[in-house]
């Protein structure tokens, strides 16, 4: 049984943080309302509140229609500096 040690603990609630925090600015960058990104991605007006208040984590398929909604990459919500030197 495989059991995440402390630093994917980290990782996660830094890469939580970094979505809120990146969803957040692009809201008030376009300044919409939460409702609005919903009804744009189709996603629950729930949902949208729960990522940014960072009670729940991100699915990839809804990072990728808030991307699509935004018209940014997939990558813009990755926070790199929390994989240290890693290389790809």
């Amino acid at each position: 049984m495989l059991v995440p040690n402390a630093g994917f603990q980290v990782t996660q609630k830094v890469i939580r943080m970094s979505v809120s925090n990146k969803l957040q600015h692009l809201i008030d960058d376009q300044d919409i309302t939460q409702t609005q990104l919903a009804e744009g991605t189709g996603l629950s007006r729930h949902t949208i509140d729960g990522l940014i208040r960072q009670k729940r984590e991100m699915k990839v398929y809804e990072l990728y229609v808030i991307s699509r909604y935004f018209k940014v990459d997939l990558e813009y919500f990755l926070p790199w500096e929390a994989f240290g030197d890693c290389t790809l």
